[in-house]
């Protein structure tokens, strides 16, 4: 699996996508860059850097932005050990998808936490004045 082209890091993007249980991946225009997007409207972001590594970001919305609030991108490597009667293309999904949920997921949570209840906190204080 070559994670330098942008074919290979569009394989593994629908492939992590499957295994993460998300709506679909789909290329970020010319960057070179593929997001894994869930239906509720969280992305992923993965962006090849060498050719054995690829960086994955979550996608925040603007207003978690405009709050200060940040996750920081993790590095995965794109060649695991594949398990028996696994493809490497599978064991590189599944090794990506683990890092995702172990790494990535909870902070996108706490994230998306942090800024429902600044958004609660805004509402309240605009309905009491």
């Amino acid at each position: 699996m070559d994670l330098s082209s942008p074919a290979g890091l569009e394989a593994l993007a629908r492939s992590v996508a499957e295994e993460l249980g998300a709506d679909r991946a789909e290329k970020d225009g010319d960057t070179g860059r593929v997001r894994v997007v869930y239906a509720d409207g969280r992305a992923l972001e993965l962006t090849p850097n060498r050719p054995r590594t690829r960086t994955i970001t979550a996608v925040l919305p603007e207003e978690a932005t405009a709050q200060d609030l940040a996750i920081e991108p993790i590095t995965v490597t794109a060649l695991p050990r594949p398990r028996p009667s696994e493809s490497q293309a599978k064991a590189a999904a599944r090794h990506t998808a683990d890092h995702i949920r172990r790494r990535l997921m909870p902070q996108q949570i706490a994230v998306a936490s942090r800024l429902s209840a600044t958004v609660e906190r805004a509402r309240t204080v605009r309905v009491a004045t």
